[in-house]
């Protein structure tokens, strides 16, 4: 996360500095930034003195500071133009980057790894394929890196590149990697026109319809997926979220949220478990930022998806990688490590790009 911040406040520095950067258009998104002041005002902030200091809501702080240098990265790329040679040197980097992560992953598979040890520590231990990390620590973590940068390949057409993405993606065994991998080549074939993207859209939704009542009827199916706690921890989230923070508290927040940040340190302790993140940026949104902020937040999303929906090829696999780790969003914590959320707001800046005539140079 440290290189990331890096990166990121690299670019935003250097486009202020240029005076490239341009306004933007995405409304939605700005009222979710000036929102986070109104979440941090609102948000409850219980009494804590630390060297005769008080640090209440400390934990809103780190987290806006992120926030605002990943925005002025996005700013920035949403700005500046980028002809076909840059783009093909970004195209590049990425590809080359989740081949490389691929390939270590398959090395580890075949356990003479070198460098990387497995933590002995008893939720590590029961995770499938658990020496497949890549240089990430957990096989759930490195295999959405990878699953996104597929489509990226797809784009150069480095088919080797594809095949060895998606072997060591199924090789952790993740299923949220797995699925958004599939999703995600489904909705990039579904781009084709109008008619494809309806029809697709279609069978997919009677898919996990039938998936859905398959997991609630079928014992065998039902063991097929594991949850790893994820489903109990959603169902009290989402109770947690219009409930008090104590008992003896009656003030609820479902609106504004607890505060940027406040999941980890808050939920593990009210519900006395191991749960630091919520493996749903989907639901971890609303615990932190309300209601309201999920609302912005998904606004600002689809606003951009929905401007690059038929457009060029370029922006066809841009959208569908983006997909992809939006999909894995809902099944783990991939915007809380510094290279997914690197990419996604890399990925996110490119598609929000309407081409200017201003080069950054860095």
């Amino acid at each position: 996360m440290a290189l990331a911040l890096g990166f990121a406040l690299a670019l935003g520095l250097a486009g202020i500095y240029q005076g490239k950067l341009k306004p933007i258009r995405n409304k939605w998104l700005l009222f979710l930034i000036g929102f986070l002041l109104i979440n941090i005002w609102l948000c409850p902030k219980p009494t804590v003195h630390f060297l005769d200091m008080n640090v209440s809501g400390f934990w809103v702080w780190q987290p806006l500071a992120y926030i605002l240098i990943f925005f002025l990265m996005f700013i920035t790329l949403s700005s500046i133009d980028f002809d076909d040679k840059h783009k093909d040197i970004i195209f590049k980097v990425m590809s080359w980057c989740g081949f490389v992560m691929a390939i270590y992953c398959i090395v580890q598979s075949l356990n003479i790894d070198q460098f990387y040890n497995l933590a002995i520590k008893d939720e590590i231990r029961f995770i499938p394929s658990a020496n497949i990390t890549g240089t990430m620590g957990q096989p759930t973590i490195v295999s959405p890196f990878i699953a996104m940068i597929i489509p990226i390949a797809l784009y150069l057409k480095r088919y080797w590149f594809v095949l060895i993405m998606g072997i060591a993606v199924l090789l952790t065994r993740s299923q949220v990697a797995i699925g958004a991998m599939i999703l995600s080549l489904l909705f990039l074939y579904s781009l084709k026109n109008k008619k494809t993207f309806i029809r697709t859209g279609i069978l997919f939704l009677i898919i996990i319809a039938l998936s859905i009542t398959a997991y609630f009827s079928n014992p065998k199916i039902k063991s097929l997926v594991k949850d790893s706690g994820r489903f109990e921890n959603w169902q009290q989230i989402i109770k947690d979220v219009n409930s008090p923070l104590a008992p003896e508290v009656k003030n609820r927040y479902p609106f504004t949220g607890l505060g940027i940040g406040s999941f980890k340190y808050i939920y593990h302790i009210k519900n006395h478990n191991t749960f630091w993140q919520a493996h749903n940026e989907y639901l971890e949104i609303p615990y932190n930022i309300g209601i309201i902020g999920l609302f912005l937040f998904l606004m600002a999303l689809w606003v951009i998806i929905k401007d690059n929906l038929f457009k060029d090829r370029y922006r066809r696999y841009l959208l569908a990688s983006f997909i992809c780790i939006a999909i894995c969003a809902g099944g783990t914590f991939v915007w809380q490590m510094g290279p997914h959320l690197y990419y996604s707001i890399g990925i996110l800046g490119l598609l929000n790009n309407k081409g200017v005539n201003n080069v950054i140079r860095i």
